[in-house]
């Protein structure tokens, strides 16, 4: 497990050999945001594109 992102409260944690994170720090509504409804179950995060895209 290696520490990705730990800033403003909210501490992002990756475990690489399995492909699988922990969020920490934010409440349930800001957890709510992340995730993807037309996902499997709508559990699944949502994904996001690290550059915006020009329009």
């Amino acid at each position: 497990m290696e520490n990705v992102y730990d800033e403003d409260n909210i501490q992002v944690d990756y475990c690489p050999n399995y492909e699988y994170i922990e969020i920490f720090g934010l409440t349930d509504e800001e957890f709510e945001e992340l995730l993807d409804k037309d996902s499997f179950l709508g559990e699944n995060l949502k994904t996001f594109s690290e550059y915006k895209e020009e329009n």
